[in-house]
C-alpha cells in the first residue's frame, strides 16, 4: 500500500511520505539557554584572542578594550574605525570614505546583540536605565558629557613553581590598537615560519631557539608601544601560592604608579587584566580577592581615578599575548635563579637575548615589604 501511495504521489509531482523530512523537535528552554552561553562563550574568546573574522567579533573586541564604547555608540565608531580601519587617520574623514568605513547602525546592531543577548560587555548600569527611558538623541547628549578613560591591557603568567623563586611577569599595553597590530604581527610570524605551536619558555630548544628569537626581535619592533613588569618572592620558608595573590596586586599596583609617574600612560584609567588561566577555583578566588584590593586602592591610592573593568583568565595557548607574558616571565625568572653562570642552554641564551634586545633591566629590583613576605619588583625602563 506504501508502494503504491508513493507512485501516485510521484505522478502528481508531490513529496512521497518517505521524501518528507521530520522537522527536528524546538529546543527547550535550557537548550536555548545554553546554546547562547556557548556562542557567548566563543565570542569572548574570539575578542581576547584576536580571532576577529566577522563583525560581532570585531565589536566584541572594541567592547572589551574600550570601556567607554559600551556606554556611546560614537565612541564605539571611533573606536571600530580607530582598530579596524587603516585608513582612518584618527581625526578627519572623507565624505568618500563614509561610503566605505563601517556605518553605525550596522555596529550599533552588533553592540545591542553582544549586551542584550549574551549579556557580555554591558553598559553601566544608568546607562542602561537611559537606553529604555530616553531618546536616543537625549541618551546620547548626556553620554557625550561624562568623561571616558582609556584602558591599560595587561596579560600576566607566573613561573618558577619548581624553582626557588616565584615570578609573575606581565606585558602592558598602554593604547588598545598597539595590542591589536602586536597581535597580528605575531600572527604573520606564525604564518612565515609556519609554527602553529604556543610560544612557551619550558618548551624552548635547540631546535626551535632560532624561531623564538625572531619573535623577541619582532617585539623589540614594537617595544615603545609595550611596558614589561614583573615581581618575585623567594619560595624558601614561605607558602608561595598563598602568597600569589599579593604577588598580583602589587605588580599593579605599582605597575599602575610607574606608568602614570613615567607620564608614558597617566590616570585616570580603566584596568583590563587577563591571566593565564589554572584551576578553575584558585583563579575564582584570586580575582574576588584581587577585585577587593584593587578597588580600595583605585579610593585610597588612585583618588578614583582607577576603574577596575574586567579580570579574567584564559588558557596562554589561545593568546599569543598571554605566551609573550610566559616567555617574559620564564626568562626572568632563569637570569633571577641562574644569571649568566653554569651551563649556557637555549633557555640560557633565550632569556639573556630576550632581556638584552628589550633593553629590559636585568635583575636589579626594588624591594617590597608585604606582611611575612619580602618581594623584589622588576619595572620596565623600555
Amino acid at each position: 500500500m506504501n508502494d503504491t501511495t508513493d507512485e501516485a504521489a510521484l505522478r502528481s509531482g508531490e513529496p512521497t511520505p518517505k521524501q518528507v523530512k521530520q522537522k527536528p523537535a524546538p529546543l527547550t528552554d535550557e537548550e536555548k539557554a545554553a546554546k547562547i552561553q556557548q556562542e557567548a562563550d566563543a565570542l569572548l574568546l574570539a575578542s581576547e584572542s584576536g580571532d576577529l573574522d566577522t563583525m560581532h567579533k570585531k565589536v566584541a573586541w572594541v567592547l572589551n578594550h574600550y570601556p567607554e564604547a559600551r556606554d556611546s555608540d560614537i565612541a564605539l565608531q571611533i573606536a571600530f574605525w580607530e582598530a579596524f580601519e587603516p585608513d582612518f587617520d584618527g581625526e578627519h574623514v572623507h565624505r568618500s570614505q563614509l561610503y566605505k568605513f563601517a556605518r553605525l547602525n550596522s555596529l550599533t546592531r552588533a553592540r545591542a546583540t553582544i549586551q542584550n543577548k549574551y549579556s557580555l560587555f554591558v553598559a553601566s548600569p544608568h546607562v542602561r536605565k537611559q537606553r529604555g527611558t530616553l531618546s536616543e538623541e537625549e541618551r546620547q547628549k548626556i553620554i557625550d558629557q561624562e568623561p571616558a578613560y582609556p584602558s591599560w591591557v595587561v596579560y600576566a603568567d607566573e613561573s618558577g613553581k619548581q624553582s626557588q623563586r616565584r615570578v609573575v611577569g606581565s606585558v602592558w599595553f598602554l593604547h588598545p590598537p598597539t595590542l591589536l597590530t602586536v597581535d597580528n604581527a605575531i600572527r604573520g610570524l606564525r604564518a612565515r615560519i609556519n609554527y602553529d605551536g604556543e610560544f612557551h619558555f619550558t618548551r624552548i630548544s635547540n631546535n626551535n631557539l632560532p624561531q623564538y628569537i625572531e619573535l623577541a626581535d619582532l617585539l623589540a619592533a614594537h617595544a615603545s608601544v609595550l611596558s614589561f613588569n614583573a615581581i618575585s618572592m623567594s619560595r624558601l620558608g614561605v607558602n608561595a601560592d598563598n602568597a600569589i595573590g599579593r604577588l598580583y596586586y602589587h605588580l599593579i599596583v605599582r605597575g599602575i604608579e610607574h606608568e602614570d609617574a613615567s607620564g608614558r600612560a597617566p590616570l585616570p584609567r580603566s584596568l583590563n587584566l587577563t591571566k593565564d588561566a589554572e584551576e578553575a577555583g584558585r583563579d575564582e578566588l584570586l580575582f574576588a580577592e584581587l577585585d577587593d584590593q584593587l578597588k580600595q586602592a583605585a579610593a585610597s591610592r588612585f583618588h578614583n581615578q582607577l576603574k577596575i573593568d574586567r579580570l579574567s583568565a584564559v588558557a596562554s595557548s589561545t593568546l599569543n599575548l598571554l605566551q609573550v607574558a610566559d616567555l617574559y616571565a620564564g626568562s626572568l625568572n632563569r637570569l633571577l635563579e641562574f644569571g649568566r653562570t653554569g651551563p649556557q642552554t637555549a633557555k640560557d641564551e633565550f632569556a639573556q637575548y630576550f632581556f638584552r634586545v628589550l633593553c629590559l633591566t636585568e635583575v636589579s629590583t626594588d624591594s617590597i615589604d608585604d606582611s611575612d613576605h619580602s618581594m623584589h619588583l622588576v619595572l620596565s625602563v623600555t
